[in-house]
């Protein structure tokens, strides 16, 4: 049409097509997992309950069947190896504690806590009415192992735990003697494969039947739930005459403890579950086992190793002597601290000293010297002259204390002795003479002297007498040597040589 235009139809174009499709691919995809997982989640669901429905179902079957014709066919060796082989949590009941299971491997033991028919041919386990090997199902495109396990348990009598009547009691297994009530215990375990589960799912029930008639008495979903002690202490470690205290919990109710194999001196409180005492032996304690009973008579248990040490004790050093102002360092050591328990004391240790105070050592520890208390060295070097008793301690990590005692010298300062002339003359000069000394603490600073002869003199800085007689005189009475050393005590800087007498003839 002349002069008209051409209006949108109010589609989408081609490109806009393209994006939209592409935006909803993306949403979609990033949905998948959620999807998946949700339908993994409710197949687990789903074959669960189906597990459920096997088990309830073959407990029915169980139920059904006479208590004179509940074992027939299920011969011994079928059925310890049936047990042997069975889950986990299946072995336990059957045992009684997860820590007793190999009792269902030993035909003497096994006897006692499994059920079986003692005149069935080998291998007849296969024919029974409750067989010892599995039942294949398929259920929902799931393939199911339905198993039946029979057990041995005794229910305790009023006159057993003089209990009331009426007290709920559960079946304990392998126990049938006097004072018990003899049950079956009927456990169904059905077993199959999920993603969610690769090794295997299991389901697990279990009820109870009189041994002694023939009418079935039931005690459905007998629990499986068990007291579990929570408090695993490891491997303990004190010393002997020391209180102590380890206290133990457990979940469940109205549970109880006992303990044996304890260290000498300590016991447990049946009720709050702690450990206490004082040793009274040093020892090493390899089967210290503690039980906690919960109200059904269940039990769990804890088993460890308690060493009991003994008084820390350090290893004699002798007296000891050191020079003056050289260095020196000696190590302090608890004896038996390596080797086989029990040691004397236990690390970590911290290291003391102290002496008793002389004229010259006023801090009582030789000057100069430091005890390094982590590691029971002392190093430095010695700026004091002396001799004390030390008295060195150590204590452990649970407070005792060992102490050594014995004398610390360091050589006092003195003159060493010198021969005098006997022929000193007036007007003749002598041989000159170096006097020494010895201990004290290098170096000698200074030397003097008193009563020489008229004419003689000593060099403060070498201790060398010389020069010539001026007065004859026989003798020169109370001649006294002197050297001062490098003491950090006044008091014992300055030491001499005894008076003498000193001759001088014209």
């Amino acid at each position: 049409m002349t002069g008209s235009r051409l209006r949108s139809d109010g589609g989408f174009t081609l490109l806009e097509v393209m994006v939209a499709m592409a935006v909803i691919s993306t949403v979609m995809l990033s949905l998948a997992p959620v999807f998946v997982t949700t339908t993994r989640v409710n197949h687990q669901q789903s074959d669960r309950q189906a597990a459920i429905q096997a088990a309830d179902d073959a407990m029915e079957r169980a139920r059904a069947i006479q208590v004179s014709a509940l074992l027939t066919n299920r011969d011994q060796q079928s059925t310890i190896d049936q047990a042997v082989a069975a889950p986990a949590e299946v072995q336990e009941l059957l045992a009684g504690d997860k820590d007793n299971t190999a009792v269902l491997s030993i035909p003497e033991q096994a006897k006692l806590y499994l059920a079986w028919d003692g005149a069935a041919a080998p291998g007849a386990g296969t024919t029974a009415a409750l067989p010892t090997t599995f039942n294949p199902l398929m259920l929902s495109g799931v393939q199911y192992k339905q198993q039946w396990f029979i057990g041995k348990c005794g229910r305790a009598t009023p006159a057993e735990d003089n209990l009331p009547e009426d007290q709920v009691r559960p079946c304990q297994a392998g126990q049938t003697g006097s004072g018990y009530t003899p049950l079956y215990r009927i456990v169904v375990a059905i077993g199959w494969t999920d993603r969610l589960c690769p090794a295997g799912c299991t389901y697990v029930t279990t009820s109870l039947i009189s041994s002694t008639t023939d009418e079935p008495v039931f005690s459905i979903r007998d629990s499986i739930q068990r007291v579990k002690i929570t408090s695993l202490s490891g491997p303990q470690t004190n010393d002997i005459s020391v209180p102590l205290s380890l206290p133990f919990t457990a979940s469940g109710s109205g549970v109880s403890w006992k303990a044996t194999g304890l260290p000498t001196g300590l016991t447990i409180d049946p009720v709050s579950g702690v450990i206490s005492g004082t040793p009274t032996a040093a020892a090493v304690f390899n089967a210290c086992q503690v039980t906690a009973t919960d109200a059904n008579a269940q039990e769990d248990y804890y088993s460890f190793s308690w060493v009991i040490n003994n008084l820390p004790t350090i290893v004699a050093p002798g007296n000891i002597s050191t020079p003056g102002s050289v260095a020196y360092s000696k190590t302090f050591v608890v004896t038996k601290t390596t080797g086989t328990a029990p040691y004397t004391g236990t690390a970590p240790y911290t290291w003391s000293w102290s002496g008793v105070p002389t004229v010259t050592w006023t801090t009582g520890t030789p000057g100069g010297l430091a005890m390094d208390p982590n590691t029971g060295i002392v190093s430095g070097t010695p700026n004091v002259a002396g001799s004390t008793t030390v008295t060195v301690s150590v204590t452990d990590k649970f407070g005792l204390v060992g102490s050594r005692a014995f004398t610390w010298t360091v050589a006092p300062l003195s003159v060493n002795s010198f021969t005098v002339p006997t022929n000193s003359k007036v007007g003749t000069a002598i041989t000159p003479i170096t006097v020494t000394a010895a201990g004290g603490i290098p170096p000698y600073l200074s030397w003097s002297a008193t009563g020489l002869p008229n004419g003689l003199t000593i060099n403060s800085g070498t201790g060398t007498i010389s020069g010539t007689p001026t007065l004859a005189r026989n003798p020169f009475t109370n001649v006294v040597i002197s050297v001062t050393d490098s003491s950090a005590d006044a008091g014992s800087q300055t030491a001499s040589r005894a008076p003498f007498s000193w001759k001088v003839t014209p």
